[in-house]
């Protein structure tokens, strides 16, 4: 589910990236939907985004613009 203020956030990001000259934009995810919202306004740059669920890397994978790769989680590393 998205709110509007997810969709603000990933407008703002977008128009960032597009004053900023910026060849990449990276995403850490567990969700996919930052990135998935980021691919709606379909940068002319690619989208790296990281996530330690196969099922989100395969729905990234066909979406417009991103990149999807495996990340460990991350979580797990500050835990003793």
């Amino acid at each position: 589910f998205n709110c509007p203020s997810d969709d603000n956030l990933a407008a703002s990001s977008m128009n960032a990236v597009l004053n900023m000259d910026l060849e990449l934009v990276i995403v850490v995810t567990r969700t996919g939907q930052l990135a998935k919202l980021l691919s709606k306004y379909r940068p002319n740059v690619p989208i790296l985004t990281f996530s330690n669920d196969d099922l989100i890397l395969r729905q990234l994978a066909i979406t417009r613009a991103i990149i999807a790769r495996k990340i460990d989680d991350l979580a797990d590393k500050d835990r003793p």
